[in-house]
């Protein structure tokens, strides 16, 4: 009996909706979780993608100082590593030092090094152990490099002075060469500021360089150039290069003369120094302008008329020979500006007076010197002035008579950053520019028309010069190759190594190695579902699906560990029967499928008596695959089939390669495939099965005229989702492969994904520097890459579904 009022399920209902409700607001607060997951890790990729392409920031420091000293006698400078103070070297045997900020600095000293060092016999190079006395600060902050018995500026004076990291080159007007080193050193006890030390150590002393080179070679340019420097008349251009007991000086004279000094120190057991001094020389008639030292320092490029270069080699005794002559930037015509070193000095720039500019690289090629001109590109600059390299990358900044100031790399051309002054520009002739070791700090030392002597200081802050699109994407040519090329090189040896941030071979890499995957892993895995759907009985097909289904439980790891070191040789050892394999394998297993159909073996015989004859004809197969690989190897000469591939084809060949990957990476793929794949084809409707079959058709004709084409959606998803685990595999091919970013469609050819360089490069990067940013970038394209691969195959479903619909 039913009360009245009383509504059956009134209680339950209630129930079941707020399970409902609470269920759909778990799912919807689940997937917008899921969406703002994915949105956060792009917004965290592009925060530390962008940076990277960010121009640099050049800006005029205000406070600038004011020398009271000729501009006309600064021969050289440098500049402190943390930009502070700047010092020149003056003719007359002072160092000047200024301080560059707001506030003077109180502890820059003077030293006289150079105290009771009499010239000596040139034989010898008289070894000066310096103390280091600080003595009472400076007035003027200057260091006089001159001894006290030199110090008559109609007497001795200094001629030519070379600065490079710290180190010091003098020539004075007697001929006598001196070198040694500047220490700078910071209180640290200050706690408002840094307060600089400068300590001068000398360290050896060559007295009268030219005058026994003179009668060495008999040149009439070294008593010209002996000649001048007892006149006080200073040279033009002045280069040194410095490798353990050897030092090639060039010096260029007024008149246009270069000589060229070798120098190279022998310590004797009794611990005498003993110095040789061999000469070379280039005559004013050949018209040099500039000049530059390169890599070891026997070679010097020399800018002539005509807008030339040309390398030259030493010959002691004699006129340097000449070795190869090219010319200058094709599209301008005028006259050049400046020829500076980059970092290693094996690249320099060329800067003429048009603001175009060029990179050079020198290489050795069979004992000739070979000059590349590897980049050109042009400032927008009127008037360059000066050109200046930065002494840790490879960007270069171009000034000009206006005060503005570019920086470029040099590698793509791009430019990196640019300072443009505001309010009217009045003419500036630059006497002085120069960069500091931490690359952040410009100083040019130039005459306005109303202001002489002024200093102006640059903050550079560009922490990613090479950081644009032609770098990562575009064939560069770089300093020692022989073209263009897309190269991923991200470290060297050494500080002078130029980092080449192409992710061409790493896209390469990930596309050829999912390629060479899917080859083995899709005809396996597609044909196994086919046949476990379509042929297998189910009795069968329960043992069968877990145990392919369990292959995807392996760790990849595991798999890249057995695939590197148990694989790997032994595909190498059995090459040529891995190819006869590819051959022979579906040949026999075709003859023997089209002889069962024939006669009707398999549509009498069990699914299990089908699959064990199916795997013991592999096996058949396999067995005369060795069989004949090892008859055809000892036909092969030397009978060794890789020896034959490099001799013959001159291909070269990896062990650990993409045929290794392949098959390592396709056991982990065929698990994906496979089960998508057989749930699809098993989730055809049974009618469409029994109608072909009423129709006539045999088993295999209905499973592939009509099964395979309904369930075709879903094994087009199965593969494109094989695709995508394919593409952000990691480890197999970081332990199955040499891990070499190469392009190269050889099979035998190692190569490397961007999954497995994020995994090797990300440990070495510095945070925030280049690398790191470029890393991420990388990790910005395998997102999108697989985020564009799904969305492609779901939309390719969706359409091949809809036409399907009908069937």
């Amino acid at each position: 009996m039913i009360k009245v009022g009383h509504q059956p399920g009134k209680g339950l209902s209630f129930r079941r909706r707020l399970r409902d409700n609470l269920a759909r607001y778990v799912v919807s607060t689940s997937g917008l979780l899921i969406v703002i997951a994915v949105v956060g890790i792009v917004v965290v990729l592009l925060k530390e993608s962008l940076p990277l392409f960010q121009r640099g920031v050049i800006a005029l420091r205000p406070g600038n100082a004011q020398l009271n000293i000729e501009t006309d006698s600064v021969l050289a400078g440098f500049i402190s590593e943390y930009g502070d103070f700047w010092c020149g070297f003056i003719e007359i045997g002072e160092v000047n030092c200024r301080s560059l900020g707001a506030e003077a600095l109180p502890g820059l000293y003077s030293v006289n090094i150079l105290e009771d060092n009499a010239p000596g016999s040139n034989s010898d190079l008289k070894s000066q152990q310096s103390t280091g006395r600080i003595v009472t600060e400076s007035t003027d902050n200057t260091v006089n490099l001159l001894a006290d018995g030199f110090k008559s500026e109609e007497r001795v004076r200094i001629v030519a002075v070379y600065y490079e990291s710290g180190r010091y080159w003098v020539i004075d007007s007697e001929g006598s060469l001196r070198f040694g080193s500047i220490a700078v050193e910071y209180n640290r006890t200050a706690i408002s500021r840094r307060i600089p030390q400068l300590t001068f150590n000398e360290e050896v002393i060559v007295p009268h360089v030219f005058s026994d080179l003179k009668n060495e070679t008999n040149s009439p340019v070294l008593e010209q150039v002996l000649l001048e420097s007892t006149r006080g008349v200073a040279f033009r251009g002045f280069d040194v290069w410095t490798q353990g007991n050897r030092q090639s000086l060039a010096l260029l004279t007024q008149q246009g003369s270069v000589v060229w000094l070798r120098l190279t120190a022998k310590k004797n057991m009794l611990g005498k120094v003993k110095v040789t001094s061999q000469a070379s020389v280039i005559p004013a008639e050949l018209f040099p302008e500039k000049m530059l030292l390169v890599a070891g320092g026997d070679t010097l490029i020399v800018s002539g008329a005509r807008r030339t270069l040309k390398a030259y080699t030493f010959v002691a005794g004699r006129e340097a020979e000449l070795k190869q002559s090219v010319y200058l930037v094709s599209n301008s015509e005028g006259g050049l500006v400046a020829l500076v070193p980059l970092i290693g000095r094996r690249s320099f720039v060329t800067l003429d007076e048009r603001g175009a500019l060029a990179n050079w690289s020198y290489r050795e090629r069979a004992g000739d010197v070979q000059l590349d001109q590897i980049a050109e590109y042009s400032s927008i600059l009127a008037q360059p002035e000066a050109l200046v390299a930065s002494p840790r990358g490879r960007s270069a900044f171009v000034i000009s008579a206006k005060g503005a100031v570019e920086e470029f790399n040099t590698t793509t051309g791009q430019l990196a950053g640019r300072f443009l002054p505001q309010g009217p520009t009045i003419n500036y002739k630059v006497r002085f520019a120069g960069i500091n070791s931490k690359a952040n700090t410009i100083v040019v030392l130039g005459d306005y028309a109303e202001i002489p002597g002024k200093l102006d200081v640059f903050d550079v802050k560009s922490p990613h010069p090479e950081g644009n699109l032609a770098a990562l994407f575009s064939r560069l040519w770089y300093e020692g190759y022989d073209r263009p090329e897309f190269v991923w090189q991200s470290s060297g040896g050494t500080d002078q190594f130029e980092s080449k941030f192409s992710i061409v071979p790493l896209i390469f890499g990930t596309l050829k190695g999912t390629v060479f995957a899917l080859l083995f892993a899709v005809p396996l895995s597609l044909a196994a579902a086919l046949y476990t759907s379509q042929f297998m009985s189910l009795s069968l097909r329960m043992y069968v699906k877990p145990v392919v289904e369990l292959m995807a439980a392996v760790p990849s790891v595991v798999v890249g560990f057995i695939a590197g070191l148990w694989l790997a040789p032994r595909m190498e050892s059995c090459l040529t029967v891995i190819f006869v394999s590819f051959f022979v394998v579906p040949l026999t297993v075709v003859l023997a499928g089209r002889f069962a159909f024939t006669r009707k073996i398999i549509c009498h015989a069990k699914s299990h008596l089908a699959l064990m004859s199916l795997a013991l004809l592999m096996g058949l197969a396999f067995y005369l695959s060795y069989l004949i690989g090892i008859q055809l190897e000892w036909i092969l000469p030397g009978h060794n089939a890789v020896n034959f591939i490099r001799e013959e084809f001159g291909v070269n060949f990896d062990q650990r390669n993409s045929l290794v990957v392949g098959v390592a990476m396709g056991f982990a793929v065929i698990p994906v495939i496979f089960t998508i794949a057989e749930d699809c084809i098993s989730s055809v409707p049974g009618r469409l099965s029994a109608a072909s079959l009423a129709m006539g058709a045999t088993r295999w004709q209905t499973a592939w005229k009509v099964i395979l084409p309904a369930a075709l959606p879903g094994v087009f998803s199965a593969v494109m989702i094989g695709f995508g685990r394919a593409i952000g595999e990691t480890m197999i091919v970081l332990m199955a492969t040499g891990n070499t970013p190469l392009m190269s469609m050889s099979p035998f050819d190692g190569f490397r994904t961007m999954s497995a360089n994020i995994a090797v490069e990300l440990p070495e990067a510095p945070v925030g520097g280049s690398l790191y940013r470029v890393i991420f970038v990388v990790a910005l394209l395998l997102f999108i890459m697989s985020f564009v691969v799904n969305t492609v195959s779901e939309i390719v479903r969706l359409r091949l579904q809809k036409r399907l619909e009908g069937m």
